[in-house]
């Protein structure tokens, strides 16, 4: 299952003008996917991304695991790459933590988001060519 938030771009493409792909992807009983996806659109809009969507992928078996780069939900991918790399790949529908300032939790913090994005968003820059918003200001 593939939804998209605003702004809204065909199903499967992830893109609209040409900028990052990003993917949610998510198991069906993971308690943080929705808060994560909402301060992951947070961080995008922050960041200058306000016209990046975010494809939202539901996985429901093991098969749909391992066909994706998936680490535990919830996993973020910026075209295709963990935006918090991990030790590895799961083909387990299972929960994933992260590192924060205040221990673990089931989701980034806005500000590791933000911060990942910029990074990840100037890294590909350097390999397409083309500026991201905030490296161009």
């Amino acid at each position: 299952m593939t939804t998209e938030t605003d702004p809204v771009t065909s199903p499967g493409t992830g893109r609209r003008d040409g900028g990052a792909r990003i993917e949610l992807l998510h198991i069906a009983d993971c308690p943080n996917w929705e808060e994560t996806l909402r301060l992951l659109r947070s961080a995008l809009d922050a960041t200058g991304h306000r016209a990046v969507p975010i494809g939202v992928q539901l996985l429901d078996s093991q098969e749909a695991a391992g066909a994706w780069a998936f680490a535990g939900s919830p996993t973020i991918l910026v075209d295709g790459v963990d935006l918090f790399p991990s030790a590895g790949r799961t083909r387990s529908l299972a929960c994933r933590v992260y590192a924060t300032p205040r221990g673990f939790s089931g989701h980034p913090t806005r500000a590791q988001l933000e911060e990942a994005i910029v990074s990840r968003m100037i890294a590909g820059c350097s390999s397409t060519g083309v500026a991201s918003p905030r490296s161009a200001r």
